[in-house]
């Protein structure tokens, strides 16, 4: 029998559902005629109803040869490529085909699938915008376009860039008014921007739509807690407790409108600080002229202006603001350490090549397996997100030589108190019986203005603590 004649039986046997007995007639017709495009496109084709995608990805690049400018193609073997694990190569054939049409709805389509799945926010944005220009009746594509302008407008929120949240949000809400999500984000950014009944508003529509959400009702609790109803921001947190809100920061909240003691919860500050890492620096210098790390320096040169640091452990070092004011004090091959819950943060840490070392973990996971010796460890504007600091400061004289340097916020009460703010603040006496208990001879403390909170300022002290004079 000829190519031709395989070629047809081929079809049939497709037609029958018979994809194995398919796939023995196109590939006799691709030995017969290795140059006919139909034949090789089928029998991938044959291969991809039995999910044989590695065989799939080899027989549509033989069919490529044949015809190097089909799209079909192309698409069909992107697909292939992700079936088969190799992502990267169905990115390229994708965008190949854009080189080609810059308005293949399909690829546009598929390519904005694949970079969300990948968060690839922006590019699975502009994917979809081009595909809905074309294709305006596409449902799907008007609520995946809306849902990522959501999630942009969402990332613009963090970044404080008002007015670019602000029309993704409106495009966001008007592509998919029904979306109860899309209403809670346009809520978040009213929030931040202390536009409160703008808040109330908006977070009120997404309820309307999806009375049941959790994430929403606890939006609807931050927003009454902060116009001072505490209340009802009460019986809004515990709404989104009923509704399945998992989130350590539900739990907090009840706890302490309820006035019960709250310790600290590592996920919601791991959360907090991943979220804000990328723009961490600008905002706590900029913004709420942060003065901690300066201010810590002033104390310890005050003293120690002649050392010449070899060992250096910064606890909560964050992006490395803390180490920036000693570096005139520390040996070139000086050994330096920094520990942080927020794996985010620490890659800005590392970009600036401030330390030989760093670990993501929390400091007490650290604390209770360390060994090695260090001349100073620093911890600014780290414990006020740890209620307790008997542990911490029992093991920081373990592996101190000689000084302790950290800071804290300023409270009238009696016991570490949790703020309003979510951070904790340690009385004075508290600070000073408990670095005595653990061996500190030395105690040095200052007040101190360490950084704006909207027109305030914050206030505490610097402490350092030493073992010898």
């Amino acid at each position: 029998m000829s190519a031709e004649e395989h070629y047809q039986k081929g079809i049939q046997s497709l037609q029958d559902g018979d994809f194995a007995k398919a796939e023995q007639e196109f590939r006799t017709s691709t030995v017969l005629d290795p140059q006919r495009y139909e034949s090789w496109n089928l029998l991938g084709l044959s291969y991809q109803f039995q999910k044989k995608w590695s065989q799939c990805v080899d027989v549509w690049k033989q069919a490529l040869l044949c015809q190097p400018e089909s799209t079909d193609t192309m698409l069909n073997l992107g697909i292939a490529c992700l079936a088969d694990n190799k992502p990267k190569e169905a990115e390229q054939y994708w965008n190949r085909i854009l080189e080609l049409d810059k308005d293949n709805v399909r690829c546009l389509i598929n390519l904005g699938l694949y970079y969300r799945e990948r968060e690839v926010n922006q590019r699975a944005h502009d994917m979809w915008q081009r595909a809905f220009i074309l294709m305006p009746e596409n449902a799907n594509v008007q609520e995946w376009l809306a849902d990522v302008k959501g999630l942009l407008g969402m990332q613009k929120i963090i970044h404080q860039q008002w007015d670019e949240a602000e029309d993704l949000l409106i495009d966001a809400v008007s592509m998919d008014p029904e979306y109860a999500v899309l209403w809670g984000y346009v809520s978040e950014l009213h929030f931040q921007k202390q536009e409160y009944e703008k808040a109330f508003a908006t977070c009120s529509k997404g309820l309307n739509l999806e009375p049941e959400n959790p994430t929403l009702h606890h939006t609807m609790g931050n927003i009454l807690r902060m116009t001072h109803q505490e209340d009802q921001a009460l019986v809004a947190y515990q709404k989104a407790l009923e509704c399945g809100s998992k989130h350590p920061a539900t739990y907090r909240a009840i706890a302490e409108l309820s006035e019960r003691t709250v310790d600290e919860n590592e996920q919601v500050i791991e959360l907090l600080f991943d979220q804000y890492a990328d723009n961490f620096d600008t905002d706590l210098l900029e913004n709420l002229k942060y003065a901690t790390p300066t201010k810590a320096y002033e104390v310890y040169a005050a003293k120690n202006k002649d050392v010449s640091l070899q060992s250096i452990l910064d606890l909560g070092c964050g992006t490395g603001l803390s180490i920036l004011p000693f570096q005139s004090q520390i040996n070139k091959d000086a050994r330096c350490v920094g520990v942080d819950l927020s794996s985010k943060m620490l890659d800005v840490a590392r970009k600036k090549n401030l330390y030989t070392k760093l670990f993501s973990e929390s400091i007490k996971e650290y604390l209770e397996k360390e060994t090695s010796k260090y001349e100073l460890i620093l911890c600014l504007d780290t414990l006020v997100y740890i209620r307790h600091l008997d542990f911490i400061f029992s093991r920081v004289f373990e592996i101190t030589t000689q000084t302790f340097l950290f800071s804290t916020e300023n409270t009238q009460a009696q016991e570490p108190t949790l703020q309003r703010s979510g951070r904790y603040a340690h009385p004075p006496h508290y600070i000073e019986s408990k670095l005595k208990e653990a061996g500190f001879l030395h105690i040095t403390q200052k007040e101190s203005l360490l950084r704006k909170d909207g027109e305030h300022w914050i206030e505490g002290v610097i402490w350092m603590a030493q073992k010898s004079d």
